[in-house]
Order: C-alpha cells, then sequence, then structure tokens
C-alpha cells in the first residue's frame, strides 16, 4: 500500500485540501465459478396441463447480480388459470445451490409464454433444476 500524506493550507476565504502519494488500491474482482454448467438437467413436477419444451429453461443473473431463470411453457387447460412457478437449482453434487420464483395471471388455454423468475445469487455451479408448476382458476376478468 502507498503512503497517502493530505496537505491542509491557508487560502484567501477558506482552506485548501490536497493529497498526494500513490493511487488508491483497488480490490481485485473475486473469481467466480460460471453460472451454469453447459447442459443443465431439468425436471419438472406439479400441474400437468403446463410443459416445458426441450431447451425452454435458461439462465442469467441481473445487473445485482441476483439469479434470473427465464422458463418457456406451454399451456394447455381448458379455462385461463394462475400459474405459480418454484425453480430449486442444484451444483454437481446434489446440493441445492438457489432458488427462484415467478408466476403469471391470466394464462389463456393454448398459450405459449416465457415466465421470468427471480431469486438470490446462487452458491454454486447451476447442474441441475426442479421446476415446480402449480395453477389456480385465474381471477374474473370485470368489464
Amino acid at each position: 500500500m502507498g503512503v497517502r500524506t493530505l496537505v491542509l493550507a491557508p487560502l484567501a476565504g477558506g482552506l485548501l485540501l490536497a493529497g498526494c502519494g500513490g493511487p488508491p488500491v483497488i480490490d481485485q474482482a473475486v473469481s467466480q465459478t460460471p453460472l451454469a454448467a453447459a447442459n443443465v438437467t431439468v425436471t419438472q413436477t406439479g400441474d400437468p396441463d403446463v410443459t416445458i419444451p426441450a431447451g425452454g429453461v435458461t439462465f442469467s443473473q441481473d445487473a445485482a447480480r441476483l439469479l434470473v431463470v427465464d422458463v418457456r411453457l406451454r399451456f394447455s387447460a381448458a379455462q385461463a388459470r394462475t400459474i405459480a412457478l418454484r425453480a430449486t437449482v442444484y451444483d454437481s453434487t446434489g446440493r441445492i445451490v438457489g432458488d427462484a420464483t415467478g408466476g403469471a395471471v391470466q394464462v389463456q388455454p393454448g398459450a405459449e409464454i416465457t415466465v421470468e423468475l427471480s431469486g438470490p445469487t446462487p452458491r454454486g455451479t447451476i447442474t441441475a433444476v426442479t421446476v415446480e408448476v402449480h395453477t389456480v382458476p385465474a381471477p374474473a376478468v370485470s368489464p
């Protein structure tokens, strides 16, 4: 670390504060493990009227480094429903390293939508995810 010296000098109408010494020390970025493996195993549980197509789950992090899970869904129920999702993510040893939640309201029969789930920063590399999907009747829409 460099030595810093601060100088306080009288100046007409006030004081002048000046600093000298080496440049400030900037902490190096902490090495990060990859967010997700190249091929993440996806398991779906819950209501059968919602399916996740192959390749329908992707992982990213937002500006705050929180987990973002985008899940593409195909909805085959006969009436509009509200869909609630929870993704539990695992590392290669089967240990839970994070989770994310999200949902969609008034999903219409036959729709294919993408739902964004969010959760805390994962604590390891994601190699598997279990997506729980639950539906309930959508609230009535007032005219």
